[in-house]
């Protein structure tokens, strides 16, 4: 009986679905998350996100400016245009680019690094912009809602099954499963409108490409944690170069590619990219303890590129792992003051003042970590600080009582 009325359950899940067309592709779909709900999913969750992955790339405003400008040209000629479209670029060396319904996008500096022109990078931000305009990342929002129904009924119908939790495991696997099937023909529907809204935008859509032959060999080569993430939500293939060629050979030739625009945008960002590859060993190294080579990658890029937060960062968690917490609380506060709005060194920070005793210094740096990103790391530490300063304050007054007798 309790199975019967599970599945009565998940058949009747359709049912409070509504049917509209897809604005970009035609097709009919039925949805249960409107525009307005899709805007408040992006706006929900893109600082966070932000924040995990680096935080705002803030070393260059013009370049942020010029990867803005070129969204504005792309989100003209989209067919949602009304959506309040926005991009930023995050600090972080993997090669990535997402969007979140409503029109909420981030493109990571390891992929900026990579592109050789502007009309790559239109190629870049249009796929991306299909993605909202579409509604794929909203859909799989709807999916996810779906599936979690589902596990909930499913849960309720095993009841105490003995193999209860290895059911679930096994549905949830097959969901996830679901999930990549449909997010390759979202794939492929991004590069196909997403060239469409280049040419459009007058890009030449040959250089996307150009752009899928990249994302092929930065595949073949195989680099281990930078490449991951866009292998899991963009999985490169020769069949998606053949299908981006098939498609511009029917488009407009001569078309605008801004490679000397893109280069000049980016002459700082590319500048860089020998002290970020410093700053890679040097993080690596310290996940090993080894704390000198750390060290020395931090000192060369101090040296090479004044005023890289992350420098500074990593010499803070070196000397923090060496016990010498002034001398972190002082690295960790020059990167807080070159990066001020990003979450990990205030985290950091307020370990090297609870760890040097400075209570209610590092009471302060848990809570505005916290306000940037909810982590349970800095919960559980200023949960511990908060209990240090109310027993030392019941110290205090014990105390003083005791010396008033």
């Amino acid at each position: 009986m309790r199975l019967r009325t599970a599945l009565t359950g998940l058949v009747l899940l359709p049912v409070l679905f509504g049917c509209s067309v897809n604005p970009v592709t035609g097709a009919n779909e039925f949805t249960f998350v409107s525009q307005a709900k899709e805007i408040e999913m992006g706006l929900t969750y893109y600082e966070p996100l932000q924040q995990v992955s680096g935080g705002l790339y803030t070393r260059d405003p013009a370049l942020s400016d010029y990867v803005s400008d070129v969204i504005g040209k792309l989100a003209k000629v989209s067919d949602r245009p009304e959506l309040p479209y926005q991009i930023v670029i995050l600090d972080t060396s993997t090669v990535n680019a997402w969007a979140l319904p409503g029109g909420k996008m981030a493109i990571h500096r390891g992929l900026l690094q990579e592109l050789t022109s502007e009309a790559e990078l239109a190629a870049v931000l249009g796929h991306e912009m299909v993605h909202a305009a579409a509604r794929h990342s909203a859909r799989q929002m709807e999916r996810a809602s779906l599936l979690m129904a589902g596990l909930t009924l499913a849960d309720a119908a095993l009841g105490d099954n003995k193999n209860r939790t290895l059911i679930l495991a096994g549905a949830s696997f097959g969901s996830y499963l679901l999930s990549l099937k449909y997010s390759r023909v979202d794939e492929k529907e991004a590069d196909h409108y997403g060239m469409i809204y280049m040419e459009r935008a007058g890009y030449d859509p040959q250089e996307a490409v150009t752009l899928q032959k990249t994302f092929v060999r930065l595949f073949e080569e195989e680099k281990p944690g930078v490449f991951e993430q866009m292998l899991a939500s963009h999985p490169p293939s020769h069949d998606r170069v053949e299908a981006n060629q098939a498609l511009a050979n029917t488009m407009q030739e001569g078309l605008y590619t801004g490679k000397d625009a893109f280069q000049k945008a980016t002459e700082k960002l590319r500048t860089d990219i020998p002290s970020y590859k410093k700053l890679g060993i040097g993080f690596e190294a310290l996940e090993k303890d080894e704390l000198e080579l750390a060290r020395s990658q931090a000192e060369k890029v101090m040296t090479a590129s004044p005023g890289l937060h992350q420098a500074h960062r990593l010499l803070g968690l070196v000397n923090f792992k060496e016990e010498n917490y002034q001398e972190a609380i002082y690295q960790f506060t020059v990167a807080i003051r070159l990066h001020p709005e990003f979450y990990a060194p205030l985290y950091e920070r307020g370990l090297a003042y609870e760890k040097s005793g400075q209570l209610v210094k590092a009471q302060k740096d848990y809570i505005a970590s916290l306000e940037l990103l909810d982590t349970e790391d800095a919960a559980a530490g200023l949960k511990r600080v908060n209990k240090l300063i109310r027993r030392a304050a019941r110290k205090a007054k014990r105390m003083k009582a005791e010396s008033e007798e």
